[in-house]
């Protein structure tokens, strides 16, 4: 085996191999993100639990986070809305993490992502996925306030929902927006490359 090949291997297994980012869920063309945005959700079966002569049932792991999202109201105002949401640990089925990467602190699109949301917006127009309405979910990692993460990151989703939107004629009303803030992170808040991950965009498929 000559260097080349031995430092290859060895940058792969360091990295985590070229699996990670789609073990994460990360996507980078129109055909990749399709195929995981019409990935059905599995229902496991509740395992019984019985206590104190009762028996009962429970399903995957959950966690309660905060959720910013945006609603109209009848005056066709829109108002911020704060929901404490219950989701599953793993997400599985149904979704898509996308790299966006915006300037510290701010909702403005890099110009680097703008071909990572392009490929989106292709996905979107697709005859399997041109009637699918959709969540886009913001997430930060932990630098600076939670409620300044929370905010930070619904300004992030409505940036990604405009330029959909305002480039690809996607229907807004096809696209929800929620930002989760902090709360959600891929992996913990330890390292610059951790704290990378977690600064995305999800898409979710609803229905």
């Amino acid at each position: 085996m000559n260097r080349f090949l031995v430092f290859l291997v060895a940058l792969l297994l360091l990295s985590g191999g070229p699996s990670m980012a789609a073990d994460m869920g990360f996507e980078t063309t129109a055909e990749g993100m399709e195929k995981r945005l019409l990935k059905p959700v599995p229902r496991p079966a509740p395992a019984a639990v019985k206590s104190r002569g009762k028996t009962g049932t429970f399903g995957p792991p959950q966690i309660k986070v905060r959720g910013l999202s945006v609603v109209k109201k009848r005056t066709g105002e829109e108002a911020l809305v704060e929901r404490s949401i219950t989701l599953p640990k793993d997400r599985t089925g149904g979704y898509v993490n996308l790299a966006v990467r915006f300037d510290v602190g701010s909702h403005a699109i890099r110009a680097q992502s703008i071909p990572l949301l392009d490929e989106l917006g292709r996905a979107l127009r697709r005859p399997a996925l041109v009637q699918k309405v959709l969540v886009i979910n913001g997430h930060t990692d932990s630098d600076g306030g939670e409620d300044y993460n929370l905010r930070l990151s619904l300004n992030r989703a409505l940036a990604a929902r405009q330029y959909l939107s305002n480039n690809h004629a996607i229907n807004p009303a096809r696209l929800k927006v929620m930002g989760y803030g902090e709360g959600v992170p891929l992996a913990p808040n330890t390292s610059a490359a951790n704290k990378q991950l977690n600064r995305r965009v999800e898409i979710v498929a609803t229905r």
